[in-house]
């Protein structure tokens, strides 16, 4: 059997080779793995951009509503010392109503300053005078203080009638054993009776004048009788609308003549 020649014009087939993807496969996995390292570093530190920017918009946010608290709180001052200015003035030039309407805005202010403190968690360290009247004085008293300055005026009274007899016995045991001429005069029921008569007197020109007021001038007798409240009377522009040095020069004024009409009562012989 003989062997068939191969055609010249035949191709020669080249052996196949055997490649190695094992370690393609691994570098490209290698490769992925850095490129998702890199991409987690990127959204990290983008992340870490935003947070810092967000806490730097808060910080900026915060120091505009401090800085928007203290300018409130500045001109509610500002407001009350003009309010203050307006009521220092002389009675006929002052204003009450543009007093009170400064008044109002400074509390207005001082209001929206602590709403705001309140929603940044502020605790305010200013504390505002608690403004007080007549009725707020009398509610924070005890419902019987005036009966304990009724009942201490009654025990003053009883000590003061006490030590009255009790020196007038004193004298009289002292004048039972001295000489007439080293007898002291003692004080009796009569002397106490005037001193009664001399208060009772001194009441009833009081009621007196007052009735007299009423009949020639009610006006002035409204004004200045403290049981009859009105937006014009003594007691409320004294409180009010007087200073300082003024509410002391009237007290002196009135004390003053008080004590005068006292001495010159006490004086006369009766």
């Amino acid at each position: 059997m003989t062997l068939s020649k191969m055609p010249k014009d035949a191709t020669p087939v080249p052996p196949l080779k055997v490649v190695n993807n094992s370690q393609n496969h691994h570098s490209t996995i290698e490769d992925k793995k850095k490129a998702l390292e890199e991409q987690k570093a990127l959204l990290e530190a983008e992340e870490q951009a935003l947070i810092e920017a967000e806490q730097k918009a808060q910080e900026k946010a915060k120091q505009e509503q401090l800085t928007k608290i203290d300018s409130l709180f500045q001109n509610a001052e500002m407001y009350e010392n003009w309010a203050k200015e307006e009521l220092a003035k002389k009675p006929h030039e002052r204003d009450n109503e543009q007093a009170e309407a400064y008044m109002a805005i400074a509390r207005e202010r001082k209001a929206e300053a602590r709403k705001l403190q309140s929603e940044l968690g502020i605790q305010s360290m200013t504390s505002e005078p608690v403004e007080t009247n007549e009725t707020d004085t009398q509610s924070r008293h005890p419902w019987w203080t005036p009966f304990a300055q009724i009942g201490g005026l009654f025990l003053l009274l009883w000590v003061c009638v006490q030590g009255f007899f009790d020196t007038q016995k004193k004298i009289a045991a002292h004048n039972a054993v001295v000489e007439p001429f080293a007898q002291v005069r003692a004080h009796d029921l009569d002397s106490v009776q005037k001193l009664f008569f001399e208060k009772m007197t001194i009441g009833t020109d009081l009621l007196i004048m007052l009735g007299i007021i009423g009949v020639i001038s009610p006006v002035i007798f409204i004004y200045i009788v403290p049981i009859i409240k009105s937006k014009r009377d003594f007691l409320n522009e004294f409180n009010n609308d007087l200073t300082a040095w003024q509410r002391g020069l009237i007290t002196s004024i009135i004390l003053s003549a008080v004590l005068l009409y006292l001495g010159l009562s006490h004086s006369v012989r009766m």
